[in-house]
């Protein structure tokens, strides 16, 4: 796991100076690092040595991995992939929980980052209709020179930006 969290740090680093590009490839490195080894402890085996917080540590470094590599498709507004990519997580957790033990010591962790995972699935849906909006107004005031709204706001540790509606005249 040092080589995700390598890739992880990059990323993080990367996204920070605004460099989403490069960010996502970094995440998709440590999405290609993580998968195999949750893929196995979800499918295959999980060691029994492992008490439950490290059985739940790959589901956690996918559920982050997830999260970034949707995030940095979003700040490049590409919507579709960003939404595909938070599925492609839902539909990992919700095999992992149909096809597995109750007694996994995993489940705990993957229910959680399944109900993470859908929930920032709809607040993307509501980002894209907001940017979609931004730039529907932006686009009207420039052709007409009439009221425009616009839209400010401050870019919360989450990522999403919380909206003030400006009346300009």
């Amino acid at each position: 796991m040092q080589q995700w969290q390598h890739w992880i740090t990059l990323g993080n680093q990367a996204f920070s100076l605004h460099q989403q590009q490069l960010a996502q490839q970094y995440y998709q490195q440590a999405l290609a690092d993580v998968w195999p080894v949750w893929y196995h402890c979800a499918f295959v085996e999980c060691p029994v040595e492992l008490n439950t917080d490290e059985a739940a540590l790959p589901t956690h470094c996918l559920a982050v991995t997830l999260l970034n590599l949707a995030e940095s498709y979003a700040s490049q507004q590409r919507w579709r992939r960003c939404r595909r990519t938070l599925k492609q997580g839902l539909y990992w957790f919700a095999q992992m929980l149909d096809g597995c033990d109750s007694e996994h010591p995993a489940t705990v962790a993957v229910l959680m980052h399944q109900s993470k995972l859908l929930l920032v699935s709809q607040l993307m849906e509501q980002r894209q209709l907001l940017a979609l909006s931004e730039q529907r107004f932006s686009h009207h005031g420039e052709t007409n020179n009439t009221a425009t709204f616009g839209f400010t706001g401050n870019k919360h540790p989450s990522g999403l930006t919380s909206a003030t509606l400006n009346y300009l005249h």
